[in-house]
C-alpha cells in the first residue's frame, strides 16, 4: 500500500487542489475517491463526519474498488468499461452505496490510464451537471500532471545542454525541437522571428556535433538516459 501511495502522491497533490474548487459547487452531501489503475483507493476527500463513518465500514485508503471485491460500483464499472461509468442507488452490489449516485471516469495520460477518479453524492442534484463537473476535473488533472511532467523533463535536459554549454534560448529551442516543434511553433511560444529560432537551432547542431534532426535527438535522448 505504501508503494501504491508514495506512487501517486503527485497525483494526490493535484487532485486535492481541484477537488477544494469542485466541491463549492455541489450542494449535497458527496465524497470524491481517487484509485490507481487496479481500483485500490489511494486518496479520499470528504468532510471529518463523512470520512469517519466510511471509515466504519473499511472504506479508507487500500480499500479496493474492482468488481471483484466491491461488486458492481462507479469505479469498478469505469474500469471494465475504460470511460464515464454512473452507476446510482439500488444498483450498487454494496448496500452501503444505495442512497448514492457514483459516477466515475478515468484518469488518462498519453493513452494510458493511471487511475479513477469517482465523485459520490446522495441523490438529488442533476447528473448531467455532476458528470460534466467530473469530466472537467479530470481533464484539468491531467492538464496539470503532462505540465508536471514536462518540467522535470525541460529540468533533466537542463543538465544535458549545459553540458553543451547551450545558450538560454539555445536550451529552449533545443528542448522544443527535442519534442517535435516546428520553427515556427517554437517562434510563436518564445515570441521572437523564426530567423532566431533557425540561428539558434544552428548553434545547438553545431555544439552537438549534429547534422540533422535525427542525429540530434538520437545523441540528446542516450546522454540522458
Amino acid at each position: 500500500m505504501k508503494e501504491v501511495v508514495d506512487g501517486s502522491n503527485r497525483l494526490c497533490a493535484i487532485v486535492t487542489e481541484e477537488i477544494k474548487a469542485v466541491s463549492k459547487k455541489i450542494p449535497v452531501d458527496h465524497f470524491f475517491v481517487l484509485t490507481d489503475r487496479q481500483g485500490v483507493v489511494v486518496h479520499l476527500e470528504a468532510s471529518e463526519p463523512l470520512r469517519e463513518a466510511l471509515e466504519t465500514f473499511q472504506v479508507t485508503a487500500g480499500s479496493s474498488f474492482a468488481l471483484e471485491y466491491a461488486g458492481i460500483n462507479g469505479i469498478s464499472l469505469a474500469m471494465q468499461l475504460r470511460s464515464t461509468a454512473v452507476v446510482e442507488g439500488s444498483d450498487h452490489s454494496l448496500q452501503l452505496f444505495r442512497d448514492w449516485a457514483c459516477l466515475c471516469h478515468p484518469i488518462v495520460i498519453d493513452d494510458e490510464i493511471v487511475g479513477y477518479l469517482d465523485l459520490s453524492m446522495k441523490q438529488g442534484l442533476e447528473l448531467s451537471f455532476a458528470v460534466m463537473l467530473l469530466e472537467q476535473s479530470v481533464q484539468n488533472v491531467v492538464h496539470e500532471m503532462k505540465q508536471w511532467d514536462l518540467a522535470l523533463r525541460k529540468e533533466k535536459f537542463d543538465e544535458v545542454f549545459d553540458t553543451y554549454q547551450f545558450t538560454s534560448l539555445e536550451k529552449e529551442v533545443g528542448f522544443a525541437w527535442l519534442h517535435h516543434q516546428s520553427a515556427l511553433q517554437i517562434a510563436n511560444h518564445l515570441n521572437i522571428d523564426e530567423e532566431a529560432v533557425l540561428s539558434a537551432l544552428q548553434k545547438v547542431y553545431e555544439k552537438t556535433g549534429s547534422y540533422d534532426k535525427g542525429q540530434y535527438v538520437r545523441k540528446l535522448l542516450v546522454c540522458s538516459s
